[in-house]
């Protein structure tokens, strides 16, 4: 595959996780667990990431190991080459 479309599918999910991370945190002061705001938030239902954490998991926590995990990519998609070895340990 060619990297520019490489580079553009792999912003596109970053973007899907910073935006589900902002919308989650919206509602965390309603809501307990990650579970129980997309079981009742309906804005939460377009981020497929969401349902597969675990329900249990707080708000906070998602944020927290959601950009703990992420937090690489803006470098990386910046790199003159992909570094395909460094893609496949973060995702």
């Amino acid at each position: 595959m060619e990297d520019s479309l490489e580079r553009r599918a792999l912003l596109l999910h970053l973007g899907d996780v910073l935006e589900a991370i902002a919308c989650i945190m919206k509602c965390a002061d309603r809501f307990n667990t990650v579970g129980d705001a997309v079981g009742h938030e309906d804005s939460l239902i377009g981020f497929p990431i969401l349902r597969l954490v675990d329900a249990e998991m707080t708000p906070l926590e998602f944020a927290r190991n959601a950009t703990s995990a992420f937090f690489l990519w803006p470098k990386a998609l910046l790199d003159e080459r992909l570094n395909r070895h460094l893609w496949a340990s973060l995702v």
